[in-house]
């Protein structure tokens, strides 16, 4: 212990010397990231598959994370594919085999966590009663087996018998399943479906979760209209960093104002892409309560579009104002709030640009 005191001392004072500030644990903002990742609706059977094949080819914890977050990484990429699946092998058999909480739950409830944030308590909530309460493995499941859809080795298509389990423990979980067991040999291959069955279920958890998202919350799912297949990291109010296969692309930002007063004014609000060239890559209108009669075509890509391949915001003005945008017959109000609103996004977002 005096030898790592010692050791400390001397990197402190080195530090000291070449005027390097020493931190102490106490000094670093440790505050945890809480915001959901980007989602999309997940195939409840294709995860069913995956998590029997990824316990088949490792273990149950494995299965359960590797159901869930493969498919993730290729529908959304980054941040996805910078996760390796493997992180959750240690879970197999209730950790390392302690068999203490059972490895699906444990695999699934760690995707659940990483996906919807400080959202994850009911979600995991309503998993664990899944697991303690439903007879597995599912009907479902013994159908695949039986189908050949889960590729068993060796061919094992017998329907197992089902069980509660009544806690989230491997052993206990085990035990309850082994006291109806015809074929108590099987233990493995009732522990590849219960995984699969699990992490089918936590996919329709997350799929419930994400179709009751507030559209607000979820506003990242409408700046795919501008940046397909990249995901969005907020840097401070109103603006985002975009990355596409793990790499920063551009700069993202969202303006508000108010629309036509004959309209009732409510606000309008408009995200502005740009890449790292400064050019505009796309503008969407997020929220508007514009009528009809006021709004005319400001929300459709025809008009959207002449504000593509803009790379000075002195240039995104109404053609009335010598600027490159056309103004909405019948919507002159709109058209005037819609191009403020890029125009003043645009240049804050190329403040972002070296």
């Amino acid at each position: 212990m005096k030898k790592i005191i010692g050791i400390m001392l001397i990197v402190t004072l080195i530090l000291a010397g070449t005027g390097v500030n020493a931190v102490t644990a106490t000094e670093v903002d440790a505050e945890p990231d809480t915001r959901p990742l980007a989602y999309q609706e997940l195939d409840v059977e294709e995860v069913r598959k995956l998590g029997y094949e990824g316990h088949k080819a490792v273990n149950c914890a494995y299965g359960g994370f590797y159901a869930l977050i493969s498919p993730l990484q290729e529908k959304i990429g980054s941040p996805y594919t910078e996760i390796p699946t493997y992180m959750l092998a240690f879970g197999g058999g209730g950790i390392r085999g302690e068999e203490s909480i059972c490895g699906a739950l444990l695999g699934t409830i760690s995707a659940i966590n990483l996906i919807t944030g400080e959202d994850f308590g009911p979600l995991v909530d309503e998993l664990i009663e899944y697991y303690k309460t439903e007879p597995l493995p599912t009907e479902t499941s013994n159908q695949y087996a039986a189908e050949g859809i889960f590729y068993t080795e060796p061919d094992i298509d017998e329907p197992l018998a089902q069980s509660v389990a009544g806690s989230i423990n491997c052993d206990v979980s085990k035990e309850q399943w082994l006291e109806v067991a015809e074929y108590p040999e099987y233990r493995g291959e009732r522990c590849h479906r219960v995984t699969a069955d699990v992490a089918a279920k936590a996919a329709e958890i997350l799929n419930e979760w994400y179709a009751q998202k507030d559209e607000v919350v979820d506003i990242t799912a409408k700046f795919a209209y501008i940046f397909p297949d990249s995901s969005f990291e907020k840097i401070e109010e109103n603006t985002y960093e975009v990355f596409k296969d793990g790499k920063l692309i551009g700069y993202l930002g969202l303006g508000t104002e108010e629309g036509s007063p004959a309209a009732g004014s409510n606000p309008i609000t408009i995200a502005v892409g740009i890449d790292l060239d400064g050019v505009i890559q796309g503008v969407e209108v997020i929220e508007h309560s514009e009528t009809e009669a006021y709004a005319g075509e400001f929300t459709e890509e025809e008009w959207l579009s002449q504000f593509e391949g803009l790379s000075d915001p002195g240039n995104v003005l109404l053609t009335d104002d010598t600027g490159e945008i056309d103004v909405i017959t019948g919507a002159t109000e709109t058209s005037e709030a819609a191009v403020f609103i890029v125009q003043n996004v645009f240049g804050k977002l190329i403040d972002f640009i070296d």
